[in-house]
């Protein structure tokens, strides 16, 4: 069964997934994430899993997959996740968030 995050948005109204590799300290991440939590407050379909890459060795590997899937040539975070998509970096919620 491939992992979750490689699964598309489901199409019957069940809601998405946002899988987000940050790390602590990072002002782009800390950006993102306060962006996330204001559009999860809008939206209770919407589910997004925070998944810290420096203290946790099993997200760091999660990330190292995610980074081989999607043929990432400079990974960083954040780095987001969305069905068949990611993005790597977030400007603000007028750019990046949309």
């Amino acid at each position: 069964m491939p992992p979750a995050w490689s699964q598309g948005p489901a199409g019957n109204g069940a809601g998405a997934d946002i899988y987000l590799f940050w790390r602590e300290g990072c002002p782009h991440c800390e950006r993102e994430i306060a962006f996330l939590r204001s559009v999860e407050g809008l939206n209770p379909r919407l589910r997004v899993h925070y998944l810290e890459i420096g203290g946790d060795s099993a997200n760091r590997r999660l990330f190292a997959g995610v980074v081989r899937h999607f043929r990432i040539d400079q990974p960083a975070v954040p780095l987001t996740v969305v069905g068949g998509r990611a993005w790597v970096g977030y400007g603000d919620a007028g750019s990046t968030g949309r």
